[in-house]
């Protein structure tokens, strides 16, 4: 029943922070976030092992992954916020996620399978001037691929990286 007037109100706020979007292309990209799943903890070691070979390329990578339940440690290798810095309007209310959004990424790696509200949030909201991901009915992301086979995040990364290489002519990975 609150659904529609929390869409509502999700809306107008990314209406008042979204940014218009331009690619700059991934070969004068120097800087990629990458938002992620980090409840899953396989997804954790392919996404580090991915932005260790972007920071290997002299790329600046920032991560941020939504942790469910769990409670930021300090000792996780990128930046979280869990269930509980999300409001009732499905926007997270965190410090890390405000810096994230702020960042002017060149491009920004959406890895979700399906992005949740607070994801689709995050990716509307960032000042990345290239968006990339999975199709999705909202049509959130710059630029999508669809995996036609069943979802593997090492897969995903590694086709997205292949398809922005032919579309810039550059190696990311």
């Amino acid at each position: 029943m609150l659904d529609p007037l929390k869409n509502y109100l999700r809306n107008r706020k990314l209406k008042q922070a979204s940014s218009t979007s331009k690619s700059n292309g991934v070969n004068e990209a120097k800087s990629i976030g990458i938002v992620f799943d980090g409840v899953d903890l396989d997804a954790r070691d392919v996404v580090v092992k991915f932005a260790e070979k972007l920071k290997k390329q002299n790329k600046k990578v920032r991560i941020l992954g939504y942790i469910g339940d769990f409670e930021d440690n300090n000792s996780m290798l990128f930046k979280s916020y869990n269930k509980k810095s999300i409001n009732w309007l499905d926007i997270p209310q965190n410090s890390e996620v405000t810096s994230f959004i702020e960042t002017p990424f060149d491009i920004l790696f959406n890895l979700y399978e399906v992005s949740p509200p607070h994801v689709e949030y995050i990716v509307k909201a960032s000042q990345a001037s290239l968006k990339v991901g999975i199709p999705h009915e909202n049509g959130f992301h710059d630029l999508t691929l669809e995996m036609k086979n069943n979802y593997n995040l090492a897969t995903f990364i590694k086709e997205l990286t292949l398809l922005l290489n032919k579309l810039s002519g550059v190696h990311v990975n």
